[in-house]
């Protein structure tokens, strides 16, 4: 029991060496303990875990190592340890307004309220993925087909057999599916019949009924839309730590101005059923994240980035009109300065665990958001255009690729023909549309030469064609 908590307090060091460590000590003790795994051992001494560390962030400043034993357990335990550490939440709100000057501290304290923000994470995903699993299990293809007869039945699938078996022309296949197709519509509208007779029937007494009926279902209705919008106790505990690390936005340490963006970003799915509480807040924090954009540390900048694109897809057309306005610029921006920084680190930017790689995926993927979501001036999408063709070169990652290809999808939803002319300028073969004389026309066309400043590929590599193939061979033009 003494040794538990010690272990737990080596488990959250950051040390890799010493983490791992501690992690196969745990474990080790938890099976000759007895226990089925470290898991149970932690949760079975739940109890004596939270009163130590009570006592201890009662005077975090003389035990700053506190936070870490809090942080092991969330990440050795998961869901199931949360509703244990209610007052310990509480008791870290406290610590980060008495200690807001203690940098360290800070960071370390902030680490735990990120654990549990990853946990609720993760369980509401969890949740979500079980109950789409749920729905694909019960549902069946077949319920909403029309009932027929058992003879009609007979009858079309002993002409499917027969045909299935002799070899016969297009056209008798089509034959005798008509045949089927006839008997269906024959049934389908003698049903459809008998359903208007009865109808007709039953109109007086709706008539009578209506009025009481609607009233009462638009109550009920109202009672479900204010069940739904209450949140729930894990979309509760998101939004009080969100607002008690806002104003951390601008702290001096750069790695907990990146922290907090992270919690925001990971806290977006989880609060994405209530848009009531999800849409003040995002207003709230977004002149803030505006300013991380600016911020001089890199890896700063990809935290706001991200937590732009988790904003566009947590609140749909609600703020995408807002990142075309104050986004768009410093996304343009940030794209010209990260291309002169590949030049000097070519080998390393072109992996997909760089920095540089992360961003441009990000921005890819966001203004694909908008793009689909917000009616675009043709101005912005030729911007787009021109700020995102060189992605669908071969030459770079296939990550960024498959993004510009899906962005230019959207965009060849939005304005066909203005892809149509960039894409084609990316291929030698395709800047000219030759024009071939049908017999003895009189009338002879030029050919159709696309303008120098559209021609954009290289005379030594077809580096484009593959992808602009692709796109132009997906049915949208």
């Amino acid at each position: 029991m003494d040794a538990l908590y010690p272990i737990l307090e080596k488990v959250g060091e950051n040390n890799m060496l010493i983490h791992e460590t501690a992690d196969i000590t745990l474990a080790h003790v938890s099976i000759w303990c007895g226990y089925s795994s470290k898991k149970a051992l932690v949760l079975e001494n739940v109890d004596y875990l939270v009163n130590v560390v009570s006592q201890k962030l009662n005077q975090v400043i003389v035990n700053p190592q506190t936070p870490q034993v809090l942080t092991a357990m969330i990440h050795v335990v998961g869901p199931p340890v949360l509703p244990f550490i209610d007052d310990s939440i509480e008791e870290i709100f406290d610590a980060l307004d008495s200690y807001h000057m203690k940098p360290y501290l800070l960071n370390q304290l902030v680490n735990v309220l990120f654990a549990v923000i990853i946990t609720i994470s993760e369980s509401v995903k969890k949740e979500m993925e079980e109950e789409q699993e749920e729905v694909n299990c019960n549902y069946n293809p077949l319920e909403n087909e029309i009932e027929i007869s058992k003879e009609i039945a007979e009858f079309v699938s002993q002409y499917k057999t027969e045909n299935e078996r002799e070899t016969k022309t297009s056209r008798s296949n089509a034959t005798l599916e008509e045949i089927g197709q006839y008997f269906l519509e024959h049934r389908e509208s003698k049903k459809k019949l008998e359903e208007t007779e009865y109808n007709e029937l039953e109109d007086h007494d709706d008539n009578i009924k209506g009025e009481h009926d609607s009233t009462s279902a638009s109550h009920n209705n109202e009672e479900d839309l204010d069940k739904k919008s209450n949140p729930t106790k894990s979309q509760l505990i998101c939004l009080k730590i969100i607002d008690k690390l806002l104003h951390f936005l601008t702290a001096s340490s750069p790695q907990l101005r990146s922290l907090v963006l992270d919690v925001i970003r990971i806290s977006l799915p989880v609060l994405k059923s209530i848009p009531k509480e999800l849409y003040p807040l995002v207003h709230r924090i977004w002149p803030s994240v505006l300013n991380r954009l600016k911020d001089q540390e890199p890896y700063v900048v990809l935290s706001a980035v991200r937590l732009i694109q988790g904003i566009s897809i947590s609140s749909g057309d609600f703020f995408t009109s807002r990142v075309v306005q104050d986004v768009w610029p410093s996304f343009q921006q940030l794209l010209r300065q990260q291309s002169v920084k590949d030049e000097d680190y070519s080998g390393i930017a072109t992996t997909k665990y760089s920095r540089s790689h992360k961003l441009k995926k990000s921005i890819l993927e966001t203004m694909k958001i908008v793009t689909s979501e917000e009616v675009l001036s043709n101005q912005i999408l030729f911007q787009i255009m021109d700020n995102m063709w060189q992605f669908l070169s071969e030459e770079v990652h296939e990550e960024l690729q498959n993004s510009a290809i899906e962005l230019f999808k959207e965009l060849a939803k939005r304005n066909a023909d203005a892809t149509w002319l960039i894409l084609r300028g990316l291929v030698k073969e395709y800047s000219v549309i030759t024009y071939n004389k049908i017999g003895d026309e009189e009338v002879e066309l030029r050919d159709i030469i696309w303008p120098k400043y559209l021609c954009r590929f290289s005379k030594e590599k077809n580096q484009y064609v593959k992808n602009v193939k692709l796109i132009l061979n997906a049915n949208l033009f």
